[in-house]
């Protein structure tokens, strides 16, 4: 687990892990994405948000950035 400090104070982030077997087990449910396509996905996206400014805000609330672990 992680923690950023905020105006606000300490936020905690928790690490999500996924086994996605259970599903496939119990509700024959299968990814519709692969993992790669997900990757691509998610990196497109924040891309295009650093791009776009849109996280000028979060920046100018005083979010610290993540520590380097």
């Amino acid at each position: 687990m992680s923690a950023i400090c905020s105006s606000t104070g300490v936020t905690e982030l928790f690490q999500l892990v996924a086994n996605p077997s259970k599903a496939k087990r119990n509700l024959g449910w299968e990814p519709q994405v692969s993992f790669e396509e997900l990757l691509e996905k998610m990196l497109k996206t924040d891309l295009e948000r650093l791009q776009s400014g849109a996280l000028d805000e979060v920046l100018a609330a005083g979010i610290a950035p993540l520590p380097r672990v």
